[in-house]
């Protein structure tokens, strides 16, 4: 049995690995399709390196050139590269090129959305997707909607499936919970285009000035600006152990401040998206969600001077009630993917 999955992203990237080497283990044969942007290919090929890989589009300049280049040409290319290999399910995320092969070709298609205020896209996803599984904050309901309790972060951070090791801090000279984690976002996307250009500049320059940073940017033509932190080079080796281990995590892009909330770290949201799964972990307490300079000055400072009672006990204590409280959602797409391919071979 053949399926092709769809990688554009570290997090889906993190999500998708369990389940496809339990894949491996049960005799399915697995191939990888993702997008040239930035390094997901370079992490693909080392996280998973006995998959086939095929590279198709590349991030665009705006939204005319993404339309293009990351829409209809790599929609095209995916649909050769099924027809040729006739695979037996797809599945990935917000897989909207993969949702409209999988109807015309009559393949089940499985795919996850965290992200439904793209309304275009989820229109797209519920009209051609087999299945969607949807996190049950966001309240969305339909004939093909499967609702999970928790956030796809969850799959990959639960104590179940990670747990963080302290070495990885000697491969940067630091000291458990004496730096912040900073992940600066590319602004010149279509996820991120409403973002301050320099926000994430004026916190590390202005109110992080004599604290030690560990910063990831995507955007490595802005390193000038950043001299006196600690520049991660991706791929970044057991990236989720130094958010672990950091005293706060802040960043414009939405996905690491939800996987530091999940560690159990103090997180930051400090861009200009309104998320359900956002809102849903800042309704428990467990992220805050400001783009305010001044507001998020006093944020830090409150953060600073109870860094000693967030200890690593309340972070345990943190994740062991998440894990009480959600569902493992690698077991439930395994098993979908399973049950999709079974009545394919039934009809």
């Amino acid at each position: 049995m053949k399926i092709l999955f769809d990688i554009n992203h570290p997090a889906q990237l993190n999500f998708f690995k369990i389940i496809i080497e339990s894949l491996k283990k049960k005799g399915f044969e697995i191939h990888i399709a993702t997008l040239n942007r930035g390094k997901i290919p370079d992490i693909i090929k080392r996280e998973l390196p006995d998959f086939p890989l095929f590279i198709f589009g590349r991030k665009g300049k705006n939204a005319f050139d993404t339309l293009v280049f990351n829409a209809l040409d790599r929609l095209i290319q995916l649909f050769r590269l099924v027809k040729k290999n006739k695979y037996d399910l797809l599945a990935g995320t917000a897989i909207v090129q993969l949702a409209i092969i999988g109807k015309i070709l009559k393949i089940p298609t499985i795919g996850l959305n965290d992200d439904p205020e793209f309304s275009s896209v989820m229109k797209i996803l519920k009209g051609f997707l087999d299945v969607l599984f949807i996190p049950k904050s966001t309240n969305i309901t339909g004939k093909n909607i499967v609702q999970f309790n928790g956030l796809k972060e969850w799959s990959y951070l639960s104590p179940k499936y990670f747990e963080p090791n302290s070495e990885i801090l000697k491969d940067y000279n630091l000291k458990e919970k004496e730096y912040y984690f900073i992940r600066y976002v590319d602004n010149n996307t279509m996820n991120y285009g409403f973002s301050d250009n320099d926000l994430i500049e004026k916190i590390v320059q202005d109110i992080l000035k004599d604290k030690k940073v560990v910063l990831s940017l995507e955007d490595k033509s802005k390193i000038s600006k950043f001299q006196n932190c600690i520049i991660l080079n991706e791929p970044v080796k057991d990236i989720h152990s130094l958010i672990y281990f950091s005293i706060m995590v802040i960043s414009n892009g939405d996905s690491i401040p939800r996987e530091g909330a999940l560690l159990g770290v103090e997180s930051l949201y400090c861009g200009h998206r309104d998320m359900a799964v956002n809102r849903f972990l800042e309704e428990k307490e467990l992220l805050f969600i400001n783009n305010n300079l001044f507001e998020i000055e006093k944020i830090i400072k409150e953060i600073e001077s109870d860094v000693k009672i967030n200890s690593q006990n309340i972070q345990i204590e943190k994740r062991n009630n998440l894990l009480k409280e959600f569902d493992d959602l690698n077991i439930e797409f395994l098993k979908m993917i399973e049950k999709k391919i079974k009545e394919k071979n039934e009809n």
